[in-house]
């Protein structure tokens, strides 16, 4: 490991920025699905691209199209804010789910990568210590601007909720229904069912809506 570039991550860690850029010709940000004061980033790597010419490339890896679709959304905006007429940007998100897998494949000589001080990999190992290791560039470390991404619970607590009423609604209109039918003969009680019936489909597709829409 080198000991330049553990100065390197210590230093930006400590939020003193006091490196050399004149051999690095592009940066890669790691963009995780969440982060916070987003223009405050672009406007932190802009002025770290303080050389001429300077790339800067934000970097999201994803699992699926629709979380690419959003992905690309937030890219794009880092990408605006941060460019002007001195820095680059361009950005990619691609279908991956190793962050060390991914740089190592496209990282070259003259490339920095900027991760974030909180992220870790898939084996809950601090990600920047993990570039260190891995790779052969500088590694900028940054805090302060990553959020920890959902967690199993966060995904199916919604997904509880939404099956339990369900099952309400269905086991609500079922004992509503067999009452109708005990209580109200000939038409009228058909007619009843069947208003009773539209009001239940209407309440499980409403439900339904509102679930695809989180």
């Amino acid at each position: 490991m080198s000991k330049n570039k553990v100065d390197l991550i210590e230093t930006i860690s400590s939020n003193h920025i006091a490196y050399s850029q004149k051999n690095i010709n592009r940066f890669y940000v790691l963009v995780p699905s969440i982060i916070k004061n987003d223009i405050q980033l672009a406007r932190k790597i802009r002025s770290m691209a303080t050389e001429d010419r300077q790339e800067v490339i934000f970097l999201s890896i994803v699992k699926d199209i629709n979380t690419k679709y959003s992905a690309e959304r937030r890219l794009t905006t880092l990408a605006a804010i941060t460019r002007d007429k001195r820095v680059q940007t361009r950005y990619q998100a691609l279908f991956a789910s190793d962050w060390v897998e991914v740089l190592q494949q496209i990282v070259q000589p003259g490339d920095a990568v900027i991760c974030h001080e909180e992220q870790l990999t898939k084996h809950n190992h601090p990600l920047n210590k993990q570039l260190i290791t891995k790779l052969s560039t500088p590694v900028i470390s940054l805090s302060g601007y990553f959020v920890e991404e959902s967690t199993n619970d966060s995904f199916w607590q919604p997904q509880l909720f939404f099956w339990g009423a369900i099952f309400a609604v269905i086991i609500f209109f079922l004992i509503f229904e067999i009452n109708v039918d005990a209580l109200i003969d000939g038409w009228v009680g058909r007619a009843v069912l069947i208003i009773v019936l539209m009001v239940e489909f209407s309440l499980i597709w409403i439900l339904n809506t509102i679930r695809l829409e989180r």
